[in-house]
């Protein structure tokens, strides 16, 4: 059962966080597209479950992902899974289970990696809060992704404070008023 999550955890981590890949997000629905097929990070039984800062989680500037912090996730007061974002000296994010084995570390890209690429990207996503999806609901339940073109913030994608529900916001550059969208594929 462990190898079976660690390989799945693996797989997302390769998805997810080597996701500097080459996207034509030429209009919204394009990211709209991405958030509705987007895979989570951390998965719990139920939506009743209670996220915990053991240690407060900061960014490296005003977005982006977290690089110091630790986040738990619990289900009726007991530690289901755990975020490790370090201490601020590298990339990596760890993720464990509830027994403090390494379920896997994940490698964060950073929002001007496309510029170091010499645009060999058009958009860069981050996860800024984890992705969360329960077993008792169809969608993910909590969570934000950022988009970034060449260094530049674009979008972000919320997906809600941990309800059930089939909606996700979208908050863009260029636009002062959020746009929500249903999830459902």
């Amino acid at each position: 059962m462990k190898k079976s999550m660690f390989f799945l955890f693996a797989a997302l981590a390769l998805f997810m966080f080597s996701s500097c890949e080459k996207s034509n997000f030429k209009d919204s629905f394009d990211i709209v597209d991405e958030a509705i097929n987007q895979e989570s990070i951390v998965s719990l039984t139920s939506s009743n479950y209670e996220r915990v800062e053991t240690t407060t989680l900061e960014r490296s500037g005003e977005r982006g992902a977290f690089v110091t912090g630790v986040v738990e996730y619990r289900e009726n007061g007991i530690l289901k899974t755990k975020l490790d974002f370090g201490n601020g000296d590298n990339d990596k994010v760890t993720l464990t289970d509830a027994d403090g084995d390494k379920l896997v570390e994940l490698k964060e890209d950073k929002a001007d990696d496309c510029n170091k690429k010499e645009d060999k990207c058009d958009y860069i996503k981050i996860i800024g809060e984890p992705l969360v999806k329960t077993d008792d609901c169809d969608y993910i339940v909590a969570g934000t992704i950022e988009f970034y073109k060449k260094g530049e913030w674009v979008a972000t994608i919320d997906y809600g404070d941990g309800t059930c529900d089939s909606e996700a916001v979208k908050y863009t550059a260029d636009s002062e008023e959020p746009y929500y969208f249903s999830l459902e594929k």
